[in-house]
């Protein structure tokens, strides 16, 4: 099975995003970019993760609300 890691990762910005909107663009990306980084640092010490391992690194983060 594959798993489609970029669609994990967007589909979790695009909802943090929209929680985010009461805030300026400028702080809006500082997060989504804090964010990308730790899901991606997270990802290289991971051998062949499965879906579940994907989402457990953005579970960790909390909801995006």
């Amino acid at each position: 099975m594959t798993v489609d890691e970029r669609a994990i990762l967007e589909d979790y910005l695009a909802a943090l995003e929209a929680d985010l909107r009461a805030l300026s663009p400028a702080d809006r990306a500082e997060i989504i970019l804090e964010v990308r980084e730790h899901f991606q640092d997270a990802r290289r010490v991971l051998t062949d993760p499965s879906e579940a391992d994907l989402r457990n690194v953005l579970e960790r983060l909390g909801t995006p609300a």
